[in-house]
């Protein structure tokens, strides 16, 4: 050999490297995908919950006996604070269940719906308010935080 030339080793371990790093990056998006993007729709409702919808009684102001929406027609839930400080919950409808309650409600105009998790009325919302639309919006009146936060907790039960 040559002096003042050295001799080289062949490069080794690149490819190893560049296998790991493009497995932590495909990990990582999996991860983001998975986690954070379902989660921007709100949280999901589980199937087993005690939620119900149920025509209110204009005379009574109780819900009714018939259940016109459970736990499993719903895909999702967001419980949020409004521009007042009130405790909000938005329930997204399946499209299932909103044909549903169509079919089951009869016109809109003079019904209102109760919504209740584990019996218990959280909120009303008139039944004008979910024609066309796929989701409730309820206001939680008169419940603190972290009674509402309670009812998030028993929709993903």
């Amino acid at each position: 050999m040559p002096q003042g030339v050295r001799a080289t080793t062949p490069p080794r371990g690149r490819l190893w490297t560049l296998a790991a790093a493009v497995l932590v990056f495909s990990w990582i998006l999996w991860t983001i995908g998975t986690f954070v993007f379902q989660r921007l729709n709100g949280e999901p409702v589980s199937p087993t919950c005690s939620l119900e919808v149920r025509l209110l009684d204009p005379a009574s102001h109780r819900p009714g006996a018939e259940v016109l929406l459970s736990a499993g027609d719903f895909q999702s839930f967001r419980g949020f604070v409004g521009s007042a400080g009130e405790s909000r919950l938005m329930l997204m409808l399946s499209a299932r269940g909103l044909k549903r309650l169509r079919e089951l409600a009869g016109p809109p105009e003079d019904q209102t719906l109760a919504v209740l998790v584990s019996g218990e009325v959280i909120s009303t919302v008139p039944m004008s308010a979910v024609s066309g639309e796929l989701r409730l919006e309820l206001v939680l009146d008169g419940m603190r935080a972290s009674d509402a936060n309670e009812v998030f907790a028993r929709l993903t039960e």
